[in-house]
């Protein structure tokens, strides 16, 4: 194979070359499904040294020696501290349970966490199911720190998952060690690090029933999910009174809106822009609640409660999705002029890709926070999450990141959330992270400055007559 620039991601049949040769000649590392909860060093080890023998023999990759160096490095680091063989430099506040967002038919993801396991990334020619494989023998370990604050410090913890994991091993076995490798990022949290405060990343609070099935005491959990609502609400806010002000009728939709998060994230809308008229989408067997929501806020003749995705993207011109599948675009949207229409995505892998509705003309964001630069919830090694799939600055926050800081650094854990979040819960929340000084962060997702296109005509005739699906 001829050498590739080294600055330029591998080719995905570069990344499926070095997969054949993992499996055809390491087999016993390298089985069809990860092996979760191990916390296996010496199989790990194993598994980095056959990814650097199979890099040297492919031959395209002459540039992987430091990144093996740097990846090995931060295993064995975590291990030692998992293992106690060594301390944290300082007591933590809290902790960010994160679990990686990658599946097998997403390589997106890949590179999440580049900035401590430079190796792990598709620049040197892993594709995602090696990526989960690896990923799944680490311990409960530190991806990164937060800046020092009152002698104490944050940490972003990785729970050992993937959003691979329901596909790899049936969804009660997935939830059963799910709930386990939680369980002991808990207890390493806090026997370990000192910390006070756990919040949960991604789907972890699904997985743990909110946060219930932890049973660490002396650790608080929180589910995030009102600092999510509470960004979703502001930046929905700020997008109708700039992006969309003037461009006539508001007309708001809520994808998912029966989840738990969805369901308040309506009520929240709704209580944010009383008397617009909104859709809500859900399955056809899950619209019962939507409408009690839409009742409970007064405002259910108002409201198109609907089983089809094409009503939100036919009618409103302001959309948030908090879904946990990927969304197709060419049949939920088929026909549908998106020209100038905002999606704020809560899902985290994305409900869409950003090119795909930019290139439909609409403009794609996600729900983050910006807290000071320096501060207690800047990252120590500038972790963005990946530079296609995570955010713009360092001292941007995801909503659960900042709900988790904001428990821990006001002493207010009582405002914890381990149930499915209110409104007022979010209302809450977001006092707190108005105390520890987050904001709305630049519009962006996916890793970069989101830019508006030009608003559609003709969308959002207000009042949809009052029918309720």
């Amino acid at each position: 194979m001829v050498p590739r620039d080294p600055i330029q991601p591998a080719h995905p049949s570069e990344r499926d070359a070095v997969a054949r040769h993992l499996r055809a000649h390491y087999p016993e590392l390298w089985p069809p499904v990860p092996v979760y909860g191990a916390y296996d060093r010496s199989r790990m080890l194993r598994c980095a040294e056959s990814i650097d023998s199979v890099l040297h023999k492919v031959g395209c990759f002459p540039d992987h020696a430091d990144a093996f160096e740097r990846t090995v490095g931060y295993a064995e680091r975590a291990f030692d501290l998992y293992e106690g063989r060594r301390e944290p430099s300082h007591p933590a506040d809290r902790v960010f349970l994160a679990p990686s967002r990658m599946a097998d038919d997403d390589p997106l993801y890949g590179d999440e966490f580049g900035e401590t396991l430079p190796l792990l990334t598709s620049l040197h020619g892993l594709d995602s199911g090696t990526v989960r494989h690896f990923l799944s023998l680490l311990p409960p370990s530190v991806l990164c720190s937060y800046r020092v604050h009152d002698g104490r410090q944050g940490h972003i913890v990785l729970a050992p998952l993937n959003s691979g994991l329901t596909a790899d091993l049936g969804a009660d076995r997935a939830a059963e060690t799910a709930r386990r490798v939680v369980q002991d990022a808990a207890v390493f949290a806090r026997d370990r690090l000192g910390a006070r405060v756990a919040g949960l990343g991604a789907t972890l609070p699904s997985l743990t029933r909110f946060g219930r099935t932890v049973d660490v005491p002396g650790l608080v959990t929180t589910t995030g999910h009102g600092g999510t609502v509470h960004l979703i609400r502001i930046l929905a806010r700020d997008v109708a009174g700039t992006l969309l002000d003037g461009s006539g009728p508001l007309t708001v939709g809520v994808l998912g809106a029966a989840g738990s998060i969805g369901a308040s994230i309506l009520a929240a809308l709704q209580q944010e822009f009383p008397g617009t008229p909104f859709v809500a989408c859900d399955r056809p067997g899950r619209l019962g609640r939507v409408r009690r929501v839409a009742e409970r806020q007064g405002n259910p003749a108002r409201t198109l409660v609907t089983a089809d995705p094409a009503d939100l993207f036919t009618r409103c011109r302001l959309i948030v999705s908090a879904i946990t599948e990927k969304l197709d675009l060419s049949r939920a949207a088929a026909g549908a002029d998106l020209t100038g229409t905002v999606l704020i995505d809560d899902s985290q892998p994305g409900c869409v890709a950003r090119d795909e509705w930019e290139a439909r003309g609409g403009l794609l964001l996600w729900p983050v926070g910006s807290a000071e630069a320096g501060g207690p919830l800047h990252r120590e090694n500038d972790l963005l999450f990946g530079a296609a799939s995570g955010v713009v600055h360092p001292y941007d926050v995801w909503g659960c990141e900042a709900e988790a800081a904001a428990v821990a650094l006001t002493g207010e854990h009582h405002a914890a959330l381990r149930a499915p979040v209110t409104p007022d819960d979010a209302l809450r929340v977001g006092e707190l992270c108005a105390r520890i000084g987050v904001t709305a962060a630049q519009p962006q997702s996916y890793g970069r400055p989101a830019v508006p296109a030009p608003v559609a005509d003709g969308k959002n005739c207000g009042d949809h007559g009052g029918r309720a699906g």
